[in-house]
């Protein structure tokens, strides 16, 4: 396979990745919305989204999204998305929200967050989560404390026993996307190559032999 690299003449965004874990997240988002910005909390099921939300709902204007609302109400909600964190949503709009999601919000919808906090998964689906972080550059008045893009990873369901992230993603991936996981991303610079370190391996890899058992 050969490869070559485009130029590209758009924007670059450099996003600052920090770990957590899931009792850090109320605060977290509290930090930002009692000064004014928007929260995206996206994590690997809709229990986990459901959980966030009940914990969230005192603190902040929560709007919960997941695959498992009936088509109408579906529609419904990516309606006030838009409106509320979309590309066209005024400060006004976006103020003291959290949107609260499963893997439906990876894709599709045109929506843009302050601050992004999310479940450890997969690099290249990390990658199109952080992509819905200060997605639009014409936003010149977030507030002070989002003023630079920030994704906080939460690592609770890849040191868990047995959680459903490990039966969704398996182990390997997961672990492979913590090894390769740094400190800052330039977008779009390091899609390709982080993408490569986490899917590029050699079957005699131990970690890959201990997955590849478990599968079988």
């Amino acid at each position: 396979i050969c490869q070559q690299r485009l130029s590209y003449d758009g924007a670059h965004k450099t996003v600052s990745v920090k770990t957590c874990v899931g009792d850090d997240v109320v605060q977290l988002a509290k930090n930002v919305t009692e000064n004014g910005g928007c929260v995206g909390i996206i994590v690997n099921t809709v229990r986990r989204a459901q959980m966030f939300a009940e914990l969230l709902q005192d603190n902040a204007k929560v709007l919960l999204y997941h695959a498992q609302f009936i088509f109408p109400d579906r529609t419904l909600k990516e309606q006030a998305l838009l409106k509320t964190v979309g590309k066209d949503s005024s400060a006004e709009d976006r103020r003291g929200t959290v949107v609260v999601g499963t893997q439906v919000l990876e894709q599709s919808l045109d929506i843009d967050f302050d601050l992004l906090i999310t479940d450890i998964c997969p690099m290249d689906l990390l990658l199109q989560r952080i992509g819905r972080l200060h997605r639009h550059v014409f936003r010149e008045h977030r507030p002070e404390v989002v003023k630079a893009p920030v994704c906080y990873v939460i690592m609770d369901e890849l040191h868990g026993e047995n959680t459903a992230s490990k039966k969704i993603y398996g182990d390997f991936l997961l672990h492979r996307t913590e090894e390769n996981l740094p400190e800052s991303i330039v977008l779009p610079d390091d899609i390709s190559p982080l993408v490569q370190a986490v899917y590029t391996f050699s079957e005699d890899d131990a970690m890959y032999q201990t997955y590849h058992n478990q599968q079988e």
